[in-house]
């Protein structure tokens, strides 16, 4: 993974090994069981041989299974985030799937207490001088980011 070479100082797999193949198990939960049954083209295609009425169920219907499978999977192991007390790959994969299944198909996540949980984990909010930014370039001074260096640019362009 790019970030993970790029920026080792900030790794976003675990070194422990089971805290790594967990990660690796919840990201591919839902960018292969989740995510690519909600694409446009299938969607469409449900729609087109099932009909409009159906789409929503089906992918509700998708969306709690693999809800479902995450919630077994992490129970044991989760902290404040998916797999312990730091932001990791898994977090990556699972957040933006949860808003997504609230926003744009009405998934009732009170039958999932511990991806709630995670919601709730990821949208606090976060204090600037509490960031961590990917180079000693940049530093923040009363709640300002000041620029230093090449590097920043590339990030923000």
């Amino acid at each position: 993974m790019y970030l993970e070479e790029k920026y080792p100082q900030h790794p976003l797999l675990p070194s422990d090994l089971q805290k790594k193949a967990l990660n690796h198990q919840a990201s591919n939960v839902v960018c292969s069981n989740i995510q690519p049954l909600q694409n446009i083209a299938v969607l469409n295609f449900i729609k087109e041989k099932v009909g409009p009425d159906e789409v929503i169920p089906w992918v509700q219907s998708h969306i709690n299974k693999g809800f479902a499978a995450l919630e077994k999977l992490l129970k044991d192991c989760a902290g404040k985030y998916a797999t312990g007390d730091e932001v990791s790959m898994a977090d990556l994969f699972i957040e933006p799937q949860i808003l997504g299944a609230i926003k744009r198909f009405n998934i009732d996540m009170t039958q999932f207490p511990l991806l709630s949980r995670l919601h709730e984990a990821y949208t606090e909010p976060v204090h600037p001088e509490d960031q961590i930014f990917p180079s000693e370039n940049i530093n923040i001074k009363n709640n300002h980011i000041q620029e230093e260096g090449p590097e920043l640019h590339a990030l923000t362009a």
